[in-house]
């Protein structure tokens, strides 16, 4: 499959879904106190203003290179909420998703809604096989890809954490989730 221009904006209900700029770094700083996320995720802990930078490069140059579609996730006020986003391999039409949420945000349905509508629109432009890799025990994360109809596919036991978790050294378990829309 050929790749296409990728949006700068997404709608998801009452959110919408944007690039990241510069003028979110204080939010993205202050939702990153949060040792949750960390703990959770490959973001580091602590977030600094570094790390907030390179996050805006990762997302602008991904998006240039139409391999990831990365967005904050904003309010009716522009207030950043969480993200979501994906590595896109337009070659096999598979998109690796990710996601984070502010704690004011979780259990409220938002993440599943960005999510959501990031599948949709990937599945829009041809995108058939959704994986996401998931820190075993982190049941949020997992309720959210099985209502994006994603299902546990295998579990990689003492894996190196790659910075995922709050100790990158640490040998973590990690599950692999994916969903399948190739014809059968």
């Amino acid at each position: 499959m050929k790749s296409k221009p990728l949006p700068k904006t997404l709608l998801a209900d009452q959110y919408l879904l944007r690039l990241v700029s510069s003028q979110d770094e204080e939010r993205v700083l202050e939702i990153m106190k949060d040792r949750e996320i960390a703990r959770w995720t490959t973001v580091p802990y602590p977030y600094t203003s570094t790390n907030f930078q390179q996050y805006i490069e990762m997302a602008t140059t991904k998006w240039n290179a139409r391999t990831g579609l990365h967005l904050v996730v904003v309010d009716t006020n522009n207030l950043v909420l969480g993200a979501t986003g994906a590595d896109l391999n337009w070659e096999t039409a598979t998109a690796a998703i990710g996601y984070w949420t502010a704690q004011s945000e979780r259990r409220k349905g938002m993440t599943t809604t960005a999510a959501s509508a990031l599948c949709d629109w990937l599945t829009e432009q041809g995108f058939v096989r959704f994986e996401a890799k998931v820190l075993c025990g982190n049941v949020a994360s997992g309720k959210v890809l099985t209502r994006l109809g994603l299902q546990l596919e295998s579990i990689n036991r003492g894996t190196n954490a790659n910075g995922c978790g709050l100790d990158e050294h640490a040998r973590v378990d990690i599950e692999h989730w994916s969903k399948d829309l190739t014809p059968s």
